[in-house]
């Protein structure tokens, strides 16, 4: 484990920190504009599908990674979260209250691409195998699809002008 934490570059330590940061901000209650909505759920879904296209740049796990990303959506939507949002048409920014979710998000994508980057970077034959290759692609799928469906709701309340609640 050691030689694996020396042979990582420093750059991914400061992402690491980084992401840290923007977790943590997450779980506290905040007033974010409409730009600040949209970024981080397509800057996760972008880091997502870039680690399955790093790693395996193929049609079926790009196939794999849609497919559960559009199932993570549907079953982030069956929970109705984010609960509490609220749009401020006044100050036009959105009022989204305190949440561990996004931040377990971030870093299982983070801790997703970074495992599999050593595996592959210490040629386990794991990494050979379709199946691997499925499930890494479903992981990602999932995580962004889960992002990118809190995402859309929090917009929906810029639309509805009203808290979001589950239905």
């Amino acid at each position: 484990m050691i030689d694996i934490i020396k042979h990582t570059p420093l750059w991914v330590f400061a992402l690491f920190a980084g992401l840290i940061v923007l977790g943590v901000k997450q779980t506290r209650t905040r007033e974010v504009t409409l730009r600040s909505v949209c970024v981080l759920p397509v800057a996760m879904a972008g880091l997502s599908v870039f680690g399955v296209y790093s790693a395996f740049s193929g049609v079926i796990a790009l196939a794999v990674w849609f497919v559960c990303l559009v199932l993570g959506w549907a079953v982030a939507r069956q929970f109705g979260l984010p609960k509490g949002v609220r749009y401020i048409s006044e100050q036009h920014v959105f009022h989204i209250p305190g949440s561990k979710v996004p931040f377990i998000l971030i870093m299982a994508i983070f801790f997703t691409k970074y495992c599999v980057g050593v595996m592959l970077a210490i040629q386990l034959a794991v990494t050979q195998s379709t199946e691997f290759m499925v499930i890494v692609s479903a992981i990602y799928g999932i995580l962004s699809g889960i992002f990118l469906a809190r995402g859309l709701q929090i917009l929906q309340a810029r639309n509805n002008q009203i808290d979001l609640q589950p239905a």
